[in-house]
């Protein structure tokens, strides 16, 4: 199962790549109708791939959209301490950008205020 999850999620950030058609917000809606394990999955294989090796998300939160369509996430992770901020870019080419918490000042698992 976990690897089939890992081969979808690499499918979809190709295909996002190559066509420029899949919106975050799709990329959003996706996850939101995923259960709380594929979740955890689908993100660890994000982690991964923007160089966060450090262990598997046993947390995720959802913030919220922010005023112009942006996904924000927080995942926590099991085997150590660490939580990050995933952003899912609202634009063209489903950009994603990881945050560590620490840098952003208590900003974490805590809902967006629009």
């Amino acid at each position: 199962m976990r690897k089939l999850l890992k081969v979808l999620v690499i499918t979809l950030c190709l295909a996002v790549a190559t066509t420029g058609l899949a919106m975050a917000n799709e990329h959003n809606e996706l996850l939101m109708s995923k259960t709380v394990q594929e979740r955890s999955e689908i993100f660890a294989v994000i982690l991964v791939m923007h160089g966060v090796n450090t262990c598997y998300p046993n947390e995720c939160f959802f913030q919220g959209l922010d005023n112009v369509g942006n996904a924000w996430w927080n995942v926590k992770c099991d085997e150590c301490e660490d939580a990050y901020c995933v952003k899912l870019k609202n634009d063209e080419d489903g950009t994603i950008t990881i945050y560590n918490c620490d840098s952003l000042g208590g900003a974490c698992f805590k809902k967006l205020k629009r």
